[in-house]
């Protein structure tokens, strides 16, 4: 340290990550979702195996997690049953983790840059549109499920986390809202998104207003306090609609 050194990652540079990225690759919508929240150093609990056959490896979570953890990319605390809590063990290996996640949506980070400045900023029309060419442009999973689009927004709002504690399908109100933002630190504003598929086009409009109508139905903002921005996000296929109402509780 004294002659100058300068700390670099080692540990992720020394070995490859050939197999934890094929099977990065190939994860389902919940487990991606789950792997994000491990990069924000959360925990989840999950069922794994003390072996593997590599030969073996399959695509369910019991093999993502196991592997994962046998390389040294997890921290597996046992919990019983069968079950273990983990969790990314340093920032070192998260930062590694993340940019694995990163290839497998090969979209402009410019583009994921304009989204968050067009959420704080409340712009519906500026996040319709880069959410369409969002959408255009990335190679995603099944978008037949609602859950698909609430993967996309929030593999697309992560750099938020910083700011906001986010959550998705979280009891609030008199019900579960698809995904919730509450700041950290003061100075923003809490954020409520309800997402809505489409059965056609022409149903857009009207289930972008129907998603904010449900906010505030099921007073998804009860206990906050000021000013809260509500997203009514809509999707046929690659199209989607954004609404956005400003309401102080």
């Amino acid at each position: 340290m004294s002659d100058g050194f300068t700390p670099r990652p080692y540990w992720v540079d020394s070995g490859g990550d050939g197999v934890v990225r094929w099977l990065l690759e190939r994860i389902d919508d919940k487990n991606f979702s789950d792997i994000m929240g491990l990069v924000d150093l959360g925990t989840v609990r999950v069922r794994m195996k003390e072996a593997l056959v590599f030969s073996k490896l399959d695509t369910s979570e019991v093999s993502i997690y196991s592997l994962m953890a046998m390389s040294g990319y997890l921290k597996a605390t046992y919990a019983g049953d069968g079950m273990y809590d983990i969790s990314i063990p340093n920032m070192e290996v998260a930062g590694m983790v993340e940019g694995l996640l990163s290839t497998i949506t090969p979209v402009s980070d410019r583009l994921f840059d304009d989204f968050n400045r067009a959420v704080l900023e409340g712009d519906a029309d500026r996040m319709t549109d880069i959410l369409q060419d969002i959408l255009l442009n990335g190679s995603y999973m099944n978008l037949e499920k609602e859950y698909a689009y609430e993967l996309i927004l929030m593999t697309v709002m992560h750099s938020l986390t910083r700011r906001y504690d986010m959550k998705t399908e979280y009891e609030s109100g008199n019900g579960r809202t698809d995904i919730i933002m509450r700041p950290r630190d003061g100075g923003t504003v809490p954020m409520i998104f309800e997402l809505k598929r489409s059965a056609s086009e022409e149903d857009l409009e009207a289930d972008a207003d129907g998603a904010i109508s449900q906010i505030h139905e099921r007073k998804y903002y009860m206990g906050m306090k000021g000013r809260v921005v509500l997203f009514g996000i809509s999707f046929w296929v690659k199209v989607p609609k954004v609404k956005v109402e400003i309401v102080e509780i």
